[in-house]
């Protein structure tokens, strides 16, 4: 009864493995296979994350520019997580247009529209830029 048991659990794990491997595999969101290169070729530069994970790193430093004060931590968090030109693309793509709240009643300062690229040098000070344009630079991309 116990090699049946065993039998039966080393199955079930098996398809898991299989099933993870094959939603691991899968490319989600709109993210295209290579990002084109100027001269209407891929470039050969392929993003590096699944396309789902681009969604929720657009979001998590939308969140941190949107409202009060700035999480810079969060960005720069996400920011990391990119390993190419390619990456960035494709979560300049995926973050689009978006509005930034300066806050509920902030008589300071309106709110902002516009790409990843806009928002962060509207949000970020000259320093914040700085430290943003040397990981940056790590990955060939300068704001």
């Amino acid at each position: 009864m116990k090699k049946k048991a065993l039998l039966i659990a080393v199955g079930i794990g098996g398809l898991a493995l299989a099933a993870y491997f094959i939603i691991k595999g899968r490319k989600g969101g709109t993210i295209p296979d290579t990002i084109p290169d100027g001269n209407g070729g891929g470039g050969g530069i392929y993003p590096t994350i699944a396309g789902l994970d681009y969604a929720e790193m657009a979001d998590d430093i939308h969140s941190a520019m949107d409202g009060y004060g700035t999480s810079e931590d969060l960005i720069e968090n996400q920011i990391l997580k990119l390993r190419n030109k390619a990456d960035w693309d494709a979560l300049v793509a995926t973050y689009g247009v978006r509005t930034v709240s300066s806050g509920r009643g902030n008589i300071f300062q309106d709110d902002f529209t516009g790409t990843l690229p806009q928002a962060l040098k509207n949000e970020l000070d000259e320093d914040e830029m700085a430290d943003l344009n040397a990981k940056l630079r790590k990955i060939g991309v300068s704001l």
